[in-house]
């Protein structure tokens, strides 16, 4: 619904993307939800990408979901992968998923919903302390701090602390970054992966809307 308001820029296609649980026909139009444009316009996608869905999703369960987006086009379904690993945000070396059992976890988020990273962390390790912030946060000095002393008063603990990879951004652009700089920090890398084998139908989609008219 961001590229819908450039009115003075009309894209050939759009991709109008829209998460399993919170799908836009269960969405109102702001104030009432979180929509910037009524559901008519999805008629002004080229196709609709369904994220964020359960790995083990059946075949009929994407199927009424597809029946209640009413959508004519292409309707395609994909999850989140997480990496086997963890990417240090400021210093430190890659950290293997299966030797996170030797620590405490301390989790930040600051997504829209953060519980498939909340859950997934906590299959790996014991979570401590899950610093949840709203989406789109911009951290503040005072959070960080709080993060710090959290830290600094659980050392004893072997604490790792663990951030998505969208909030590692806005960590490591923070004016006052040098206040957890110093902490152990990671992300968990993500990619998206396609449901029910349609990554080759979705790129064939691409390189046709790539093709020059």
């Amino acid at each position: 619904d961001d590229a819908f308001q450039h009115l003075r820029v009309k894209a050939n296609h759009y991709i109008l993307t829209t998460t399993f649980h919170s799908p836009y026909y269960k969405d109102w139009v702001f104030p009432a939800g979180m929509l910037r444009e009524p559901r008519a316009a999805k008629h002004e996608a080229s196709m609709v990408v369904v994220t964020k869905c359960p790995q083990n999703l059946k075949e009929f369960e994407a199927q009424k979901i597809k029946d209640r987006l009413k959508f004519s086009g292409s309707v395609f379904f994909t999850t989140i992968h997480y990496g086997s690993y963890l990417e240090p945000v400021f210093v430190g070396a890659t950290i293997a998923l299966e030797k996170m059992a030797g620590y405490k976890l301390v989790l930040i988020t600051g997504i829209a919903q953060p519980k498939p990273f909340v859950n997934f962390m906590s299959e790996k390790s014991e979570i401590l302390k899950h610093f949840a912030f709203v989406d789109h946060y911009h951290f503040k000095e005072k959070d960080l701090r709080r993060i710090a002393d959290f830290c600094s008063n659980n050392k004893n603990k072997n604490v790792l602390v663990v951030t998505t990879q969208k909030d590692a951004v806005r960590l490591t652009t923070h004016s006052q970054k040098q206040l957890i700089e110093n902490l152990p920090i990671y992300y968990s890398p993500i990619e998206l992966q396609f449901l029910f084998n349609q990554e080759i139908a979705f790129q064939k989609l691409i390189k046709q809307y790539a093709k020059p008219d």
